[in-house]
Formats: C-alpha cells, sequence, structure tokens
C-alpha cells in the first residue's frame, strides 16, 4: 500500500491537506510527468522508503524490501527516465542503471550548473524561441545521448528536450 501526501501552497509554502492511500506504483507511473525528484532511503527497519516529490508539491511514499527490487523496477520503466535518484543522499540517475554514480555535469553556455528546478533560455535557433517562448524550467536531467534537459516552457506549457549547453541559465 503507498501513500499520497497532499499538499497546497499558501503564499509559496506548501502546506499538507491530507492524505490519500493508493493500491500500488501505478498511480506514480501515470503521474510521471510531474515527478521531479525521487528520494530512496534505508529506514531503522530492513526496508527502504521511496519518495517521489511532485511538482505541484504532493508527495507519494511507499516501501521497498530491497534496494535491488527497486532498481529492477524502475530501470524497466521508461516513463521516470532521467529523473534525479537520491540514494542516502548520493545523487544517482534512472537513466538505465540505477547502481552506477551520476558523473555528467549539467552546465549551460556561460558554465553555469543546471539543476532540475532551474529556470533557463532556451537556444535562440529553435522554433519555438522564434515564436516567442523562450522561457521555461528544468523537469528532466537527461544522459541517454549526451547531456540533455527537459524544459518545460512558459507559454506554451510543452516540454522539449535541448542540448544543455546551448541553454542559458536566468
Amino acid at each position: 500500500m503507498a501513500i499520497v501526501i497532499l499538499k497546497k501552497s499558501v503564499n509559496g509554502v506548501f502546506q499538507t491537506v491530507g492524505t490519500k492511500e493508493v493500491k500500488n506504483l501505478g498511480w506514480l507511473f501515470r503521474h510521471a510527468n510531474d515527478v521531479t525528484e525521487l528520494h530512496f532511503k534505508k529506514l531503522q527497519t530492513k526496508d527502504y522508503l521511496l519518495k517521489a516529490i511532485m511538482m505541484n508539491g504532493n508527495v507519494f511514499e511507499t516501501t521497498f524490501a530491497s534496494r535491488s527490487v527497486f532498481a529492477d523496477v524502475f530501470n524497466r520503466n521508461k516513463t521516470l527516465r532521467g529523473i534525479v535518484v537520491f540514494f542516502d543522499d548520493n545523487e544517482y540517475q534512472t537513466v538505465g542503471e540505477l547502481t552506477t554514480l551520476a558523473h555528467t555535469e549539467y552546465v549551460d553556455m556561460n558554465g553555469n550548473q543546471i539543476h532540475i528546478g532551474s529556470r533557463v533560455e532556451i537556444p535562440a535557433y529553435t522554433d519555438w524561441w522564434m515564436r516567442g517562448d523562450r522561457f521555461g524550467v528544468v523537469t528532466k536531467l537527461n544522459n541517454s545521448i549526451g547531456p540533455w534537459i527537459t524544459v518545460c516552457l512558459d507559454k506554451t506549457n510543452r516540454r522539449y528536450r535541448f542540448v544543455a549547453a546551448d541553454c542559458r541559465l536566468v
């Protein structure tokens, strides 16, 4: 059984307004586009706790029997690829192997570090930039074919991938 902690933004601060029980990981996979990061920590018991932080502030929580079960389930599911996973304060990615440390640096054209949640200006050579949709928020870090970032654009609220070095941190 998993729990979703429902939160509401009040003056920019998220406050808990309730909880909702969901059956399984299906809920998380259906809401994968809203996930910003995953935290996986060992509890005092032999279980592990998975926390999925969503864009709207909600938190999905469930337990896993082991880290290998978690890695097996999430490596098979392609909806969460590129989401950053934190294992006991070490940063990892779900780009296939959850057991390897993510060494890829995501930097913009000026050498500034890009993280999930950073505001960026997309490259000027794109059609979206020419149409006025120039800024957005980084939602995923993709390392499948290089340091790419997924940006949710402000005007259209659509998500597109860009080379991290072609973007500019705002």
